[in-house]
């Protein structure tokens, strides 16, 4: 991991990076973290081997303060220079279980400023419409129209991606081969006004 998450570094020189799904809480999780080529960084512990989510910074290119870290999400304010304006960001390991998910929608619902500009991104373990699913069987019309809802009363923006356009593949015996776009980043417009030219 560190050897390949060293060579994404030096590719793309970020001053933040979220890693979810870490499966490491306690010393251990914050001891490679201490390793990494970043020299801040806050944490949400895995419970057991699920799980775990890490922010990391570079305090000379960018002030972050974080403000909240629960299971699913870590809140941060980030500022990239003393004169722009600050943002939220929230790095978002959505729970398997559909249940803790709606938890993750109402808390993301209620916790955001809808007038500060604002980006949500990370694995959020839910379809939103059929053309991110290539199996045959049909998504949950319910749960994507909270994942939805969700994301409307903010209005939040799909910024796309590049590359491969599922990012989980698994297999089922009846299905075979099933891939899922699952990672998402999205944005508020105030954020994408600030950085339209966002990939």
């Amino acid at each position: 991991f560190k050897n390949h998450f060293l060579q994404l570094v030096q590719l793309h020189n970020p001053a933040i990076a979220i890693l979810v799904e870490t499966k490491l809480h306690g010393d251990r999780a914050r001891h490679i973290c201490s390793q990494l080529p970043f020299d801040n960084f806050s944490v949400v512990d895995s419970s057991g081997f699920k799980g775990g989510m890490w922010l990391l910074w570079n305090k000379a290119e960018v002030r972050v303060d974080p403000i909240s870290n629960l299971s699913q999400v870590i809140h941060a304010s980030v500022q990239v220079t003393p004169y722009s304006p600050p943002w939220i960001l929230c790095g978002i390991y959505a729970s398997p279980r559909f249940q803790e998910r709606i938890q993750l929608w109402n808390s993301l619902c209620s916790s955001n400023n809808p007038n500060l500009p604002c980006v949500w991104m990370g694995d959020f373990n839910e379809i939103l419409m059929s053309s991110d699913k290539t199996a045959s069987n049909s998504i949950s019309q319910t749960r994507a129209s909270l994942f939805k809802k969700c994301l409307d009363s903010y209005n939040m923006l799909d910024l796309g991606f590049n590359g491969p356009r599922y990012t989980r593949r698994c297999f089922r015996r009846n299905l075979g081969h099933i891939y899922e776009r699952l990672d998402h980043v999205f944005c508020n417009p105030e954020w994408n006004n600030l950085y339209p030219e966002t990939q």
